[in-house]
């Protein structure tokens, strides 16, 4: 682990989190809530798995 840690908001956009760990060359990111306590972890995988949901399930979560 990076000291101090490199962290991000659950709030942040994927793109944000993607650019965090480019650019910072960690893996996984540690989420945290405002209090700085851990909500949980984003890996590379996590953030493309956005990109693997075929057209009806993105369909049905947009509809819902």
């Amino acid at each position: 682990m990076s000291t101090p840690a490199v962290t991000v908001t659950a709030d942040v956009p994927f793109a944000g989190a993607a650019r965090v760990m480019t650019r910072q060359r960690v893996e996984p990111l540690p989420v945290v809530d405002d209090e700085a306590m851990a909500k949980g972890v984003l890996s590379r995988t996590g953030l493309l798995k956005v990109f693997l949901r075929d057209d009806e399930e993105i369909f049905r979560e947009i509809s819902a």
